[in-house]
């Protein structure tokens, strides 16, 4: 196929046109595509730096705030007391209640029933679901309150 010189020319004018427009755009890419990278790990590491400064703070002031309490007399004061009143707790309230643990192990199992009778949708295994499976004694704070809950009965 011949082309005539007109077209030819067109062609040549237009391939000249877009020699240099080929190096000048991969170049413009490639420096812009740095600038953006550089640009954003300035932010990203100005971030970093803010975010470094603002968690030692409050890590600072938390610690300020710590040893402050720990000085203060009244907390001093109040982990005495919560210290000999969990012991005494342990030894007056549960003596008490192991004289009467078969009673409230029994009232406490019965609950358990009346419970599962009055639940709608309660699978049939649901008392050996719900009752502990460790002795009722040995929780601590259970007893007190069990005992607590049946003598209002």
């Amino acid at each position: 196929m011949k082309f005539k010189l007109f077209h030819k020319l067109i062609g040549l004018f237009i391939l000249i046109g877009l020699t240099p427009f080929c190096p000048i755009s991969t170049y413009a890419f490639f420096n812009s595509k740095s600038a953006l990278r550089k640009k954003t790990m300035d932010q990203l590491s100005f971030l970093e730096e803010s975010r470094k400064e603002t968690i030692a703070l409050y890590l600072d002031t938390v610690r300020r705030q710590v040893v402050t309490q720990a000085q203060n007399i009244m907390t001093i004061d109040a982990m005495d007391r919560l210290t000999m009143g969990f012991k005494s707790f342990n030894r007056t309230e549960q003596h008490a209640f192991y004289a009467e643990e078969s009673l409230v192990n029994s009232r406490l199992k019965a609950r358990y029933v009346y419970q599962q009778s009055n639940t709608i949708n309660a699978p049939p295994d649901a008392l050996s679901l719900w009752w502990p499976q460790v002795l009722v004694s040995s929780i601590s704070v259970v007893p007190v309150y069990c005992k607590q809950s049946f003598s209002r009965q």
